[in-house]
């Protein structure tokens, strides 16, 4: 017999956005047509400094599990997408979101912009959204961020959203990670 999961910080209240529309960027759930995008950023030196390097194998997993937490949770990671003038979800920029694995002390907000939108300011509009759809919500009284040490990008993003760097937690052997306490509380 198993043991149920450890409770996790999450309560159920309103429900998350699926899609943000901020205009010239959607947040959006992932889609088939993101996977490639995806897992060339998984191979990329960028994911070293922001997820960890993962091989094909893992990088799938890992996006599949980005897209099926929406329909099982009511809430993750959405896309970050420019919409173009055809058809179709728009070409995705990186992502943003939320998730509440059981090996993490808080559910965590998230994000990676792809190299390309990089330095346009599109991490920090679409870093609020996310942050404003979570506390919106009601669902995440207690929120972090969990980046990676050298990751100056996502410090400097963490600090603009309000961060504040709290203890060291481990990431996978030999990588340090950094809480930073998105607050979510009204305190």
């Amino acid at each position: 017999m198993t043991s149920a999961p450890a409770a996790r910080p999450v309560t159920a209240r309103a429900p998350m956005p699926a899609e943000i529309d901020l205009g010239d960027i959607v947040l959006r759930p992932p889609v088939a047509e993101d996977e490639a995008g995806y897992l060339a950023f998984c191979a990329s030196d960028r994911a070293a400094q922001a997820t960890g390097l993962l091989d094909e194998r893992e990088g799938w997993r890992r996006f599949l599990a980005m897209a099926g937490h929406w329909p099982v949770y009511g809430f993750g990671f959405w896309m970050v997408s420019a919409p173009g003038a055809g058809e179709g979800p728009g070409a995705a920029l990186g992502f943003v979101g939320l998730h509440a694995p059981p090996f993490k002390a808080l559910p965590e907000l998230g994000w990676v912009l792809y190299p390309e939108a990089e330095g346009r300011g599109i991490a920090t509009r679409a870093g609020r959204a996310a942050l404003d759809a979570a506390r919106a919500s009601g669902r995440f009284p207690d929120l972090a961020s969990y980046i990676i040490e050298g990751n100056t990008r996502s410090e400097a993003l963490a600090a603009r959203l309000g961060a504040r760097r709290g203890r060291a937690a481990a990431h996978a052997a030999g990588v340090r990670e950094w809480v930073y306490d998105m607050g979510g509380r009204d305190d």
